[in-house]
């Protein structure tokens, strides 16, 4: 059994049919005071073999991240930014902050993978997956029901991806914008710097610190 994962996690969406890749569920999510869901972008590979795997999501960030980190493995550069995610967000940014993700939840916004090759191919993004993603992410919200979604990306995802209809609900100005979005339930979006490369655990965590102090979290 998975010591990470919420044991149940098929049957919450059974009756999603626009969820494709299921989410990793932290076996204490729905225990958790607040819950916050973390919005990851897309996977890539191959559209013949991994388009029809649905548990993509679950093994990157249970196998391919957690595994790793509770045998000690090194970590390499496309798994670091679930690492520079969990310092963020734990009460300690520090070598168990991998733990916090037995707490969250994790989906990715693409529901079909969108490229082969290196994360710039996006040769199977179309409209109609970016139409289909966005009913699952409210597919989503709907079961999960998080007090917080932390979207991993102010590029695109942000701005062209997620539904356009939206209203601002907190700023403070030069450091974050918090924000609902009309669609979806009334649930508060706060987008970051993706994790990866040039981000800052420090200055995020300072953020983040705003956030739940607004948000009561």
């Amino acid at each position: 059994m998975d010591p990470f994962l919420f044991p149940d996690y098929e049957k919450l969406f059974e009756n999603c049919p626009h969820v494709n890749f299921f989410p990793h569920v932290g076996k204490n999510y729905f225990q958790s005071k607040k819950r916050i869901l973390i919005l990851g972008e897309s996977h890539y590979g191959s559209k013949e073999r991994d388009d029809s795997y649905r548990y993509m999501t679950i093994d990157t960030i249970d196998w391919c991240y957690l595994k790793w980190k509770s045998e000690g493995k090194p970590l390499v550069r496309w798994n670091r930014c679930y690492e520079n995610t969990a310092k963020v967000i734990s009460p300690i940014a520090d070598a168990e902050s991998y733990k916090i993700y037995s707490d969250v939840a994790f989906f990715n916004f693409f529901q079909k993978v969108i490229g082969e090759g290196n994360h710039a191919a996006k040769q199977f993004l179309t409209p109609e997956l970016i139409q289909e993603s966005r009913l699952a992410l409210k597919e989503v919200l709907d079961v999960l029901r998080p007090d917080l979604v932390i979207v991993c990306g102010t590029g695109k995802l942000q701005w062209n991806w997620l539904p356009p209809a939206r209203k601002n609900i907190w700023t403070v100005p030069g450091k974050l914008t918090l924000f609902t979005i009309d669609e979806y339930p009334a649930i508060p979006f706060w987008c970051i710097r993706h994790p990866s490369a040039f981000f800052s655990v420090t200055r995020y965590r300072e953020r983040f610190a705003l956030v739940k102090d607004y948000l009561q979290l």
